[in-house]
């Protein structure tokens, strides 16, 4: 569905039904249209529509930063940024929801296996086989859960929570945050998952969480499990990821060494050259290579085979080089600060990003039509012109650009480091096929054969320039 474009009097008309700025909620009935921006509250991509009662105004100083999201979505955003930027440790939010320290008022009988509350609930109990530890799993009053420092004394990452937040509106929970009940202190202590615990109790308002709680453990017993399961025994050592994987293989013992001398911690990127002994400019050029092998080596990566692994690309449309910056320019350059496991590193999400472009273009382009034993061929020809050095690196800087303008994003930021959604993917498959269906491409002019092959850099830009092709044009429905 096409955007619309309100006229000034459906703009009064949106006002008078919400005179209030839908982000700040200041008025904006006193307020010029020319000092506001309308826009909607759900996007045309998420189901909304095109009706009035689907806009709201908003201020234009409020509406900076939206970029692609909806109002309702943005707006939701700013709220959690704002309750989890209050947050520094778990100890904030029992302070939050029981400022007056109540206890938890409980009676346990080993008898007939259960604990019953003060509220009247109950919860049955289970013994561990290995351990004889009492536990019991039981939906916990967000009020009576404190923060372990004795066993997990860490801060709480802003951006991990509100992801946290939005994702566990729509996806159920895998596992329960895990506490330990100490029965002399009637205090319940949360020792791990307290990023969801936040999550639930402050970003999603939930008044109950699902716990995992232990009776009365050995201290020492929770932190040797604690450091243990984030360390050698951690279930994943690294996220999921073809590049993480690499690296893992490359430099086990290393990252290993470092894991032990600091328990409880995900490394990131920025950490590599403090873990490997390597300069930052070191350990930025092996992360690039691992991604640019890791995507290479994906089996779903149908451009891989016309990679050459030389400097020059033989019968390839593409050296290995060139194919190297192709992937520098769309990746975030390393090192970036997320953990590798946590949620906010979106380096696989960026890998298969450029996978799905680069297979886009391989499949309109490449796949039954670069024939170099037939060079006659017409669509060989055209796919010729595409991928001559300067011709390939042109169009790919302004697709690039096109790419910025598509996703609402500043040049200097990270194309692919993010989540595409369908309606960008739709547009930047539109981009690429405008890119290839351009006349240039099959200009029966000499000079344009000429100047395409000549692989002089500035020459072919002007030959783009003067064409007509730009990321305007790309961009153009």
């Amino acid at each position: 569905m096409p955007r619309k474009s309100l006229s000034p009097t459906e703009k009064r008309e949106v006002v008078r039904q919400r005179p209030y700025c839908f982000i700040c909620e200041e008025p904006v009935s006193d307020k010029p249209l020319s000092d506001l921006d309308f826009d909607h509250i759900l996007s045309l991509d998420a189901g909304g529509s095109n009706e009035l009662t689907n806009y709201a105004a908003v201020h234009k100083r409020c509406h900076v930063g939206k970029r692609t999201k909806s109002l309702q979505d943005y707006r939701e955003e700013l709220r959690l940024n704002g309750e989890f930027g209050r947050l520094r440790t778990f100890a904030d939010v029992r302070r939050k929801f029981n400022p007056s320290d109540e206890e938890l008022r409980f009676q346990i009988s080993y008898e007939t296996k259960e604990i019953t509350f003060g509220d009247g609930s109950k919860a049955m109990l289970y013994k561990c086989p290995n351990t004889n530890l009492w536990y019991f799993y039981h939906p916990l009053n967000r009020k009576y859960l404190e923060s372990d420092v004795e066993v997990q004394p860490r801060g709480l990452e802003q951006k991990r929570l509100r992801n946290l937040a939005l994702n566990l509106r729509k996806n159920f929970q895998l596992s329960p945050t895990v506490c330990r009940l100490v029965t002399g202190e009637r205090r319940v202590k949360v020792f791990d998952g307290q990023h969801k615990a936040t999550a639930q109790a402050v970003g999603n308002e939930n008044e109950t969480i699902d716990c995992k709680i232990f009776i009365d453990p050995p201290l020492e017993m929770v932190r040797r499990v604690v450091i243990e399961g984030h360390g050698p025994l951690r279930q994943q050592e690294f996220k999921t990821s073809e590049l993480y994987k690499k690296l893992r293989n490359n430099y086990e013992s290393q990252l290993k060494q470092w894991q032990d001398s600091h328990p409880g911690r995900l490394i990131s990127e920025a950490e590599l050259p403090q873990a490997l002994n390597k300069t930052k400019e070191e350990a930025t050029s092996d992360i690039v290579a691992f991604i640019v092998e890791s995507i290479l080596e994906d089996s779903s990566c149908e451009i891989a085979d016309h990679v050459s692994r030389e400097r020059r690309p033989g019968d390839k449309p593409l050296s290995y080089d060139m194919f190297s910056w192709w992937v520098k320019l769309l990746i975030r350059k390393p090192l970036v600060d997320e953990p590798m496991e946590s949620v906010d590193n979106l380096r696989e999400e960026e890998r298969k990003n450029f996978i799905r472009l680069s297979n886009y273009i391989t499949q309109n382009c490449l796949q039954g039509k670069w024939t170099p034993a037939n060079p006659d061929n017409i669509e060989y020809k055209k796919a010729r012109r595409l991928f001559y050095r300067a011709s390939f690196r042109e169009w790919a800087k302004l697709l690039c650009d096109a790419l910025v303008i598509i996703m609402y994003v500043r040049r200097e930021d990270p194309i692919f480091y993010r989540q595409v959604n369908p309606g960008e993917w739709q547009r930047i498959e539109s981009a690429c096929q405008k890119l290839i269906a351009h006349p240039i491409w099959m200009d029966t002019n000499p000079q344009v054969e000429g100047t395409l092959s000549s692989n002089i850099q500035k020459h072919v830009a002007k030959l783009f320039q003067d064409q007509g092709l730009n990321p305007q044009f790309l961009c153009t429905p």
